[in-house]
C-alpha cells in the first residue's frame, strides 16, 4: 500500500539552519521534514528533545526523546516518518494495511485500538492506532497524517505501559504540531 520514503529534515530557529549543524535541540524546536513532492513541520513538545541524528542510522530525521534522556536510553520515543500512497489510495485503506501488515509480523498475540483522533489547527482529524502485544513488548501510538503525496507518520513507541501512558500527552502534542508546507520552502535550506 505505501513504502517508505527518504526524507530530510529542516530545523526552525528563528531561520533555518542546515539539520546537521547541531543535533539536539530543547522543546519548542521545529523541522521542517521533505522528500520528493512533499515537506511538513512539526515541533519538539515540552519536555521532550528533537534529535536529528541519533536516529540516522534507522532513517528516522528527527526523532524525539525526553529531556535528560537520550534516544538509547529513554522510556518512550517519538518519531516522524513518511509513506508514499498510490495516488487513488484513502487513508482509511493505508491504515487497514498498516494494521494487517502489524498483526501478520508482529508475532506475539497482536492487539490494535482505535485511539481518539487528534484535531490539528486546520481542522483536520487524525487518526490514531493503538498497537501492543508484539513479540517484544512494544506499546505504540500511530498517528496517520493524510498529506499530500503521502502519508506522514508520527509514532510513539515504548516497553512499559505506564512509560507509553506517561508519554501520550507529548506524542497528541507532537501530532497537533504538524504543519504542511510547500515542498518549495527546502530550497532554503542545504541538508
Amino acid at each position: 500500500m505505501g513504502r517508505s520514503l527518504p526524507f530530510r529534515t529542516a530545523l526552525l530557529i528563528g531561520a533555518l539552519i542546515p539539520a546537521a549543524a547541531i543535533p539536539a535541540f530543547a522543546e519548542g524546536t521545529t523541522a521542517i521534514i521533505y522528500g520528493d513532492g512533499f515537506a511538513y513541520q512539526v515541533t519538539s513538545p515540552a519536555g521532550w528533545v528533537l534529535d536529528t541524528e541519533s536516529g540516522a542510522a534507522d532513517g528516522l530525521k528527527p526523532v524525539f526523546y525526553p529531556q535528560g534522556r537520550t534516544w538509547a536510553n529513554a522510556p518512550a520515543v517519538i518519531y516522524v516518518h513518511s509513506m508514499e500512497r498510490e495516488p487513488d489510495a484513502k487513508l482509511d485503506e493505508v491504515i487497514a494495511s498498516e494494521t494487517e501488515n502489524f498483526k501478520h509480523e508482529a508475532g506475539g498475540h497482536p492487539l490494535v485500538r482505535v485511539a481518539p483522533a487528534v484535531e490539528l489547527e486546520s481542522g483536520a482529524h487524525v487518526p490514531v492506532r493503538l498497537f501492543s502485544g508484539d513479540r517484544f513488548g512494544n506499546h505504540e501510538a500511530v498517528a496517520y497524517v493524510d498529506a499530500p503525496n503521502t502519508v506522514g507518520l508520527v509514532v510513539l513507541t515504548a516497553h512499559q505501559q505506564s512509560d507509553f501512558d506517561a508519554a501520550l500527552p507529548a506524542f497528541r502534542a507532537l501530532v497537533r504540531s504538524w504543519r504542511v508546507t510547500a515542498p518549495e520552502q527546502k530550497a532554503a535550506v542545504s541538508p
